[in-house]
């Protein structure tokens, strides 16, 4: 029977001979699933039965970046009212993904397929692909 390799060959030198399929993602590369639109909206959030007023930042079809006054905490489930501006609302469910300062990040859990829709048609017709952060 032949092998492959040889016996004497240690784990991490087997390991070293391997090809790398993966290549490293570029710094800064943008790793966002959705198109991105700038929103400039009133939001409320409706946590533990209590509302509360937050601004839009922007929005995709996968979620929304919010400003609020009052901390939120990661994992938490929200659910979330805001009017697009070409005229539709949006009442869904949302989980916090992401918590700093003022600033919050909502993922969408339970978005209807016309809601969607209607987010993915804003976001085209503004024409912006991607949202830089600046520190």
């Amino acid at each position: 029977m032949a092998r492959a390799f040889p016996l004497d060959v240690t784990p991490s030198e087997f390991q070293r001979a391997l090809p790398t399929t993966a290549t490293p993602e570029p710094v800064g590369a943008e790793r966002r699933a959705h198109r991105r639109a700038p929103l400039d909206v009133p939001a409320m959030l409706d946590a533990s039965s209590a509302w509360r007023r937050a601004s839009c930042r922007n929005v995709s079809a996968g979620g929304v970046a919010l400003s609020v006054d009052q901390p939120f905490s990661i994992g938490s489930i929200v659910e979330v009212y805001f009017e697009l501006p070409i005229g539709v609302s949006v009442e869904t469910k949302a989980e916090v993904v992401r918590a700093e300062g003022s600033e919050l990040a909502l993922r969408f859990v339970d978005l209807d397929r016309e809601t969607s829709l209607a987010i993915r048609s804003y976001c085209r017709r503004s024409g912006i692909r991607r949202i830089v952060r600046r520190a």
